[in-house]
């Protein structure tokens, strides 16, 4: 059993105000694709993970997806993460500035 202590001293955190793409997962022949994104802030440089969310983009919108990634002066990786952050905002999961 895991015992809670309190701290004497609160340690203060700033916001979760940062977005890292981590990990996608494409099943071409189901037509979805499965996204999880880090959401959390930087500190001293380096990103500090506090949440991470799973998402799934499937049907039409996978086919949207894989239709726009029809840039070929963009690697097919780069367009892919763009195309996977429009959708991410669009669905309202984060806020990109």
């Amino acid at each position: 059993m895991a015992q809670i202590k309190t701290l004497t001293t609160p340690v203060a955190q700033p916001s979760i105000d940062k977005a890292r793409l981590m990990d996608v997962m494409v099943n071409p022949a189901a037509k979805t694709m499965q996204v999880y994104v880090a959401k959390g802030f930087e500190a001293n440089g380096k990103f500090e993970v506090k949440s991470v969310a799973q998402y799934l983009i499937a049907g039409a919108d996978y086919d949207a997806l894989m239709g726009a990634m029809g840039n070929p002066e963009v690697s097919i990786r780069e367009s892919l993460e763009e195309a996977i952050w429009a959708k991410l905002e669009a669905m309202g999961a984060i806020a990109v500035e």
